[in-house]
C-alpha cells in the first residue's frame, strides 16, 4: 500500500500544473488559439497512435496519410460548424483509404487491416478532438468545456484514488487489471461532484439551457463515458503490447492516455448540449 500511495501522490503533484494550464487555456484563450491547440493535440495523439501500431504485429497505416487526414479534420473544426467537420472527416477518410486500396505490392489482408486501423484513428482521435473545438462555439461553450474538464479530471482522480486505497474487485481484468469496481464508483461520484459544482454557475442560459439537476446527471454520465474511453484505450494498449501510449506527462503516460476519456465524452456532450440548448 505504501508504494501505491506514493504513486498516487506523485500522480497528483505531476498533474496539477498541467490541469492549471488547461483551465487557463479553456477559459481565456481566444477561439483561433483553441483551434490551433486542438490541431496540435490531434496530430500529437495521432503520432502516438501510429507508434503504438508500429510496435505491434498489426500493419501500421502510413504516417503521411494519417497526419494529413488529422490536419484536415483539425482545420475543418475551426469554423465551429459540424457540417464542415463532417466534410473534413469524409475527405480525410478517402485521403487515407484510396491510395491503400488502389495500390499494389502488398498482401490484401494487410491492406484491409491497415485501412481499418487508419479509419479508427481518424474517427476516434481527429474527429473526437474536433468536437472539443466545436463545443467551444456553442452558447455557453467555454463553461461547458470547463465542466467536461472538471468531470473527467475529478472523476479520473477519484477513481484512481479510491481504487488505489480501497479497491478490491476488478472491473475489467482482461482489459485493465488495475481498474476496480470501487474505483469506477469513485469516478462516478467525482463526475457528479463536478456537475454539482458546475451547476452553481452554469444552470440556465449560461449552460446552454441545461438545468441544475441536468448538469449533475450530465457530470455522472460524462464520468462514465470517460471510463469507457479509458477502457477502450487500455484495450488498444493491451492489443499492441504497450504499457503507455507515450511519455507526455510523468506519472500519467502519453497524451493519448490523458485524452482517451475526452474522445468519447466530448462528442456526446457536444450533441447533447446542441440538441438541448438548440
Amino acid at each position: 500500500m505504501g508504494k501505491r500511495t506514493e504513486n498516487l501522490k506523485f500522480r497528483v503533484l505531476a498533474g496539477l500544473p498541467a490541469l492549471a494550464l488547461l483551465v487557463v487555456a479553456v477559459w481565456f484563450a481566444p477561439l483561433p488559439a483553441l483551434g490551433v491547440v486542438g490541431l496540435v493535440v490531434s496530430l500529437c495523439a495521432m503520432h502516438e497512435y501510429v507508434v503504438l501500431l508500429e510496435g505491434s504485429a498489426e500493419p501500421a497505416p502510413p504516417r503521411t496519410s494519417l497526419y494529413a487526414g488529422a490536419a484536415l479534420v483539425g482545420l475543418a473544426a475551426f469554423p465551429g460548424d459540424p457540417v464542415v467537420l463532417a466534410a473534413g472527416l469524409f475527405l480525410a477518410l478517402w485521403l487515407h483509404g484510396l491510395p491503400l486500396l488502389l495500390g499494389n505490392g502488398a498482401e490484401d489482408g494487410r491492406v484491409l487491416r491497415s485501412v481499418g486501423t487508419g479509419v479508427l484513428g481518424l474517427v476516434w482521435i481527429a474527429w473526437g478532438v474536433g468536437h472539443l473545438v466545436l463545443l467551444v462555439h456553442l452558447p455557453g461553450g467555454r463553461p461547458l468545456l470547463m465542466m467536461l474538464v472538471l468531470a473527467l479530471v475529478l472523476g479520473d482522480s477519484l477513481a484512481y484514488a479510491v481504487g488505489t486505497l480501497v479497491g478490491r474487485h476488478a472491473l475489467a481484468p482482461r482489459i485493465s487489471p488495475n481498474k476496480t469496481l470501487e474505483g469506477a464508483l469513485g469516478g462516478l461520484a467525482g463526475g457528479g461532484l463536478a456537475g454539482w459544482a458546475a451547476a452553481l454557475w452554469l444552470a440556465g442560459p449560461a449552460g446552454g439551457g441545461l438545468g441544475r439537476w441536468d448538469l449533475v446527471l450530465v457530470g455522472v454520465v460524462l464520468a462514465a463515458l470517460g471510463q469507457v474511453g479509458d477502457l477502450l484505450e487500455s484495450r488498444l494498449k493491451r492489443l499492441t503490447g504497450a504499457g503507455d501510449s507515450g511519455r507526455f506527462l510523468p506519472g500519467h503516460g502519453g497524451l493519448l492516455d490523458r485524452l482517451d476519456s475526452f474522445l468519447v465524452a466530448g462528442p456526446c456532450l457536444y450533441y447533447y448540449s446542441a440538441f438541448v440548448g438548440g
